[in-house]
């Protein structure tokens, strides 16, 4: 699972390098890639020691993450994709992820104490009922702050 988010963003990331390469920003493309490099780097020792093989995942995540961030302020600076009103409820639709994540990572912490998970039936009813409960959570949260209103 961690990988297809250092996937996503590394994606993410690229789309957005090539952006800013076509909008003639290329010394800033350029010093972004470097940036998110070197903080790959840094982030490499303690985060090996802290998660061991999930390591190397994290730290180009979270450089890949931060750098997007960038990157996708300077564009939106030129050309004003996200005005305020959308950006509120983007950080809302982002906190009830958030909150979801919470709940459907303590639920499987819960679930794998009472239902193994080491056979495939344990698995799915294990995934199954963290899918129900993570597709309920949200769909509370979103439904109560309306932050699905920007698909209307």
């Amino acid at each position: 699972m961690v990988s297809c988010f250092e996937a996503f963003f590394y994606c993410l990331f690229m789309i957005l390098e090539n952006i800013l390469q076509v909008t003639h920003h290329m010394k800033k493309s350029m010093i972004y890639l470097a940036i998110a490099y070197i903080l790959k780097i840094v982030l490499q020792l303690p985060l090996t020691l802290a998660l061991g093989v999930y390591d190397p995942v994290v730290a180009t995540t979270i450089a890949f993450v931060i750098m997007s961030h960038f990157a996708f302020r300077l564009i939106n600076k030129q050309f004003e994709i996200v005005d305020k009103e959308m950006g509120k409820k983007l950080i809302r639709i982002l906190i009830d992820g958030i909150v979801m994540l919470v709940v459907v990572v303590v639920a499987n912490f819960l679930l794998v104490k009472v239902i193994s998970d080491a056979t495939k039936v344990g698995a799915i009813i294990v995934i199954a009922i963290c899918g129900i409960l993570g597709i309920l959570v949200y769909g509370f949260l979103s439904y109560k702050d309306g932050s699905l209103k920007i698909l209307i």
